[in-house]
């Protein structure tokens, strides 16, 4: 199960298991679901799909900080005022509806772990996924 290293998340076996996997989210203060993490999540997802065989039967998912599982979407992508350089806000967006949609066709089973607060993108991704679990303190909101 090795895979390329991400800034925004890490890979990790569950236990000795060759078939189970922990994606840890890190992008501290508020894990937000920026172009760097959409891009990145993307593009393991993506690997995945390459390689049915090796890829883990299961995949859970959660964040390294213990109130806040996944937030919303960098308002930047959406903001005309305060637009990001350099991005195209509409490509973000494809993208993330790839990922939701990956979600939910991969034969990977994806389980969210809900520790503390999921926000905007953070519950739509964990509404998409197979199984979610909350933790103590776990919240679910669109605002």
């Amino acid at each position: 199960m090795a895979s390329p290293s991400y800034s925004t998340f890490s890979i990790a076996p569950i236990g000795d298991s060759e078939h189970a996997a922990h994606l840890t989210v890190s992008q501290p203060p508020l894990d937000l679901v920026n172009a760097k993490f959409l891009t990145e999540m993307h593009d393991y997802l993506e690997s995945l799909q390459k390689r049915p065989n090796t890829a883990p039967k299961v995949l859970v998912v959660s964040s390294a900080d213990k109130h806040v599982c996944i937030s919303h979407l960098d308002l930047h992508i959406v903001s005309a005022q305060y637009a990001l350089e350099n991005e195209d806000s509409m490509s973000l967006l494809h993208v993330l509806g790839g990922i939701l949609h990956q979600f939910t066709s991969l034969p990977t089973i994806f389980i969210a772990g809900v520790n503390g607060l999921a926000v905007g993108g953070g519950v739509e991704s964990a509404v998409n996924m197979d199984m979610k679990f909350g933790g103590p303190g776990r919240s679910l909101r669109y605002a």
